[in-house]
C-alpha cells in the first residue's frame, strides 16, 4: 500500500491574511495542517512554527526508529504515535516561549490548532494521527464518512455535558498549541486499508460544511482524489458562505 497526498490553502473571501499552514511529505509519510488563532500576523507565524517543529521532529526521530531490526508492528505503532505527541509538545514549548518573551503578545498570546497523520512505511500496521483544537480529520471508507477527531471547543464541551445552560460560541477553543506551558495531545491509530481517504481540514471548511455536505463532495470525486478534491471542498465551503481561511489535505491509500 502507498500513501499519497494533495493539499490546498486559500485566504478566503474575507480575511486579509491566511493564518493556515499545510505540509505534506510523502518521503516521511507525514502531513500536517495548522490554523493560527486570529487574523494578525502572529497567527500566521504561529501555524508555521507548529508545522515546522513537527516536521523537524519527525525528520530527526524517524531515521533512528523506522524499520529497525526486531521491531514488531505494535512497537512501530507506538513509535509513530510517540513521535506525533512529542512533536506537538515540542512545538507547544517553542510557541509558548515566544508568547512569553514577545512584549507585543503580552496578555494576548497566539496559539494554533494542529491535525496530523504519520505513516512512514507501508508495512506499518497502524497509521497514527493526532490533533489539538478544532481542525479536523475525517476518514472516508466504503462510501461512509467518519469523523476521527473531536473538537476542543467550549461548544463541544457544552454538548458533551448535556447542553445545559447558555450555548457558547462554536469558535472558542479550550485547547490549542502554545497557549499553556504544556498541552494534552489526542493521539490515536487506525489500520489503513486500500482506498481509504483521509481529509484534514481547518474550520473554514468544517465550520461551514456539515458531514453530509462533505460526503456529497467526496462522492462526486471518488475514486479520483488529489488536488481536484481539495479544490472542490474549498469551492463548496466558499459557496456556502465561509468567511475564514480554507485549507485541506487529502491523503489516500492505493
Amino acid at each position: 500500500m502507498k500513501l499519497s497526498f494533495a493539499s490546498k490553502s486559500e485566504i478566503g473571501p474575507v480575511r486579509q491574511l491566511n493564518a493556515d499552514t499545510v505540509l505534506s511529505e510523502e518521503r516521511l509519510g507525514l502531513c500536517v495542517l495548522a490554523d493560527g488563532m486570529g487574523s494578525r500576523p502572529e497567527a500566521v507565524s504561529a501555524s508555521q512554527t507548529v508545522v515546522e517543529e513537527l516536521r523537524a521532529h519527525a525528520e530527526e526521530s524517524l531515521p533512528d526508529t523506522a524499520g529497525s531490526p526486531g521491531q514488531t508492528l505494535k512497537t512501530q505503532s507506538g513509535i509513530t504515535s510517540a513521535i506525533l505527541k512529542s512533536g506537538v509538545q515540542r512545538a507547544n514549548a517553542r510557541l509558548y516561549e515566544e508568547n512569553q518573551t514577545d512584549p507585543e503578545r503580552a496578555g494576548n498570546p497566539v496559539g494554533s490548532t494542529i491535525a496530523s497523520l504519520l505513516w512512514p512505511e507501508h508495512d506499518y500496521e497502524y497509521l497514527s494521527y493526532c490533533h489539538a483544537g478544532d481542525s479536523r480529520i475525517y476518514l472516508y471508507r466504503d462510501g461512509k464518512l467518519n469523523l476521527l477527531t473531536r473538537d476542543h471547543t467550549s461548544f463541544e464541551a457544552w454538548k458533551m455535558a448535556g447542553s445545559e445552560g447558555e450555548c457558547p460560541s462554536k469558535n472558542i477553543l479550550n485547547r490549542a498549541v502554545g497557549i499553556q506551558s504544556s498541552i494534552e495531545v489526542d493521539v490515536a491509530g487506525i489500520k489503513p486499508r486500500v482506498n481509504d481517504v483521509f481529509i484534514l481540514c481547518s474550520d473554514g471548511i468544517s465550520g461551514t460544511l456539515d458531514d453530509d455536505a462533505i460526503l456529497n463532495v467526496m462522492d462526486g470525486h471518488i475514486p479520483d482524489c488529489g488536488t481536484a478534491l481539495c479544490e472542490a471542498l474549498i469551492t463548496a465551503a466558499t459557496d456556502a458562505g465561509s468567511k475564514d481561511n480554507l485549507s485541506v489535505i487529502v491523503a489516500w491509500i492505493r
